[in-house]
């Protein structure tokens, strides 16, 4: 109880006089809250170093799937997921797939055909005792990764949309980059030319 009194003594003296408080240890939620994040960026921010290569691939594998969504009640609390049919591509340093490129999006990335959608008989043929089906879904997902020498290792790591597209744009010219290693180097967050 001795606890509680004490937290309760601190509450008061922050609300009533907040310039004068007199115990260091008692912080309000909102400014503890802010010594957190600022102390959880800066960890962050210390898992981070730069590399710089001269050689690097940059891929981007594009995949349509289609989904059903399946539901078990008729408050559709609880569902799950089918995938049926899929088609991917694989990008390349920006450059058109020699093969089944249909469409370039606006970022530069190109899609394959699609995959026949499921007619209705294939999505009941899955379908659980009591399930309500969905009408199918387009899902569009793309997996970026940047591959790299590193000490006469070859190096290949997830990247994003941002490196995928610097590196695009530096290839072509031989231009160096500057890679930024994320958290634990298991992926590159940003790329810059040099």
């Amino acid at each position: 109880s001795d606890r509680l009194d004490l937290q309760a003594i601190c509450y008061r003296s922050y609300q009533v006089d907040r310039p004068n408080m007199k115990d260091k240890f008692c912080f309000p939620r909102r400014q503890l809250s802010w010594i957190m994040l600022g102390f959880l960026s800066t960890l962050a921010l210390s898992g981070c170093r730069d590399v710089t290569v001269t050689r690097y691939e940059a891929t981007a594998l594009t995949t349509y799937t289609w989904t059903v969504k399946y539901y078990s009640d008729a408050q559709k609390n609880r569902w799950r997921i089918e995938e049926f049919g899929s088609n991917s591509l694989l990008n390349i340093n920006g450059e058109k797939p020699a093969d089944g490129a249909v469409l370039e999006d606006d970022l530069g990335l190109w899609w394959p055909q699609l995959p026949l959608k499921p007619g209705i008989d294939e999505i009941e043929q899955r379908s659980k005792p009591n399930e309500i089906p969905e009408s199918a879904d387009l899902l569009k997902t793309v997996d970026y990764q940047i591959a790299f020498d590193r000490d006469g290792e070859s190096v290949t790591l997830g990247a994003n949309s941002q490196v995928y597209r610097q590196a695009a744009r530096s290839n072509p010219y031989g231009k160096a980059l500057k890679l930024t290693l994320g958290a634990q180097e298991k992926a590159v967050t940003h790329a810059e030319p040099l």
